[in-house]
């Protein structure tokens, strides 16, 4: 028992402090499943370690199957697609997924990126979903953590980081972009490319985006700072220098709403105040534009890349992989 009053009021702060580290707990994971919805949407299993050849007309691709491990003991099922086994200067372009995703939906866009790069492409899924462990994502940095797991394995298996390029549509965009200035901030810095796909400036402009700007703005951003899901990619973006980023925005996008919630008008300002009238000159050194046929697609912000044009008519996919090109010279 507690026999005075000291005792007491440091079980009482303690008690405190545990309830609300569970509650806090308990928030994110609340947060997790509606931020990362995959986590229910794909069939659990063991990841299977395996390896095999496709073959085409335009090459032979080695696809490796196997487990990435975070520093956490969170494995992440993972695919690489090889092009040339062993080479460490081809390019290597990790992809990361939108929130209602697994990279096995994908392959076939993998391997189409692998062919016409003539590069490493990996797809993997967050943890807790599909095949990739854990059992919980209870803030971004669990998936930012994904990120750079991936990253880490090819500079420790010797990949120059101006050879590898993270490529993230919607919710992977906004990870791919924490993840790519996590590494940028390094001493010294891994200057690796990223290219943000029809992404957000911060997860409460997305809500924002659906039900309007009002009142609860201030508080909700607020809430999820403290659960820590709150993954400002406008301000991680920033720290990227613009020849080593990409930025694909659409005004037809249905889900992340343009104005209020797009990282393309967060960062805009700025943009004006660097650059002034010459805001094309950004876009020319960065390769940001917007995409321009939405009212020509169904779903525009789902539609892969090969369907997408740029405001000139051109091919979003061409101007994608000259980028990856250009940024390894």
């Amino acid at each position: 028992m507690l026999n005075n009053p000291t005792q007491k009021t440091i079980a009482k702060s303690l008690f405190t402090l545990g309830s609300m580290y569970l509650l806090r707990y308990v928030l994110g994971l609340a947060v997790g499943h509606l931020v990362l919805p995959a986590q229910t949407m794909f069939r659990k299993d063991k990841i299977q370690p395996r390896k095999y050849y496709h073959n085409s007309v335009l090459g032979s691709f080695e696809l490796n199957y196997f487990g990435v491990t975070m520093a956490s003991g969170i494995v992440l099922d993972t695919l690489e697609i090889r092009s040339e086994s062993n080479n460490l200067n081809q390019p290597y372009i990790i992809k990361f997924c939108g929130n209602g995703m697994s990279y096995h939906q994908n392959r076939e866009e993998l391997l189409s990126v692998a062919l016409q790069n003539n590069a490493t492409v990996i797809g993997f899924d967050y943890p807790n979903v599909g095949k990739s462990t854990a059992t919980h994502v209870n803030s971004q940095t669990v998936l930012v953590n994904a990120g750079i797991a991936q990253v880490q394995r090819l500079l420790e298996l010797g990949v120059n980081p101006k050879n590898i390029t993270l490529h993230g549509l919607s919710l992977g965009g906004a990870v791919a972009t924490l993840v790519a200035a996590h590494f940028h901030q390094q001493k010294p810095p891994q200057r690796l490319q990223i290219i943000n796909d029809r992404s957000f400036s911060k997860v409460a402009d997305v809500v924002a985006g659906f039900i309007g700007p009002n009142s609860l703005d201030k508080p909700l951003q607020l809430v999820l700072y403290v659960l820590n899901w709150n993954m400002n990619a406008a301000h991680a973006y920033k720290q990227i220098p613009d020849t080593h980023k990409m930025l694909i925005v659409s005004k037809d996008d249905s889900v992340i709403k343009y104005r209020p919630a797009s990282l393309y008008q967060a960062i805009k300002p700025d943009l004006k105040q660097q650059y002034g009238a010459d805001i094309e000159g950004y876009k020319a050194i960065t390769r940001s534009y917007k995409v321009s046929n939405g009212n020509q697609l169904y779903f525009v912000h789902g539609e892969p890349i090969a369907a997408l044009l740029d405001k000139n008519g051109q091919s979003v996919e061409a101007t994608i992989n000259r980028f990856i090109a250009k940024s390894r010279l």
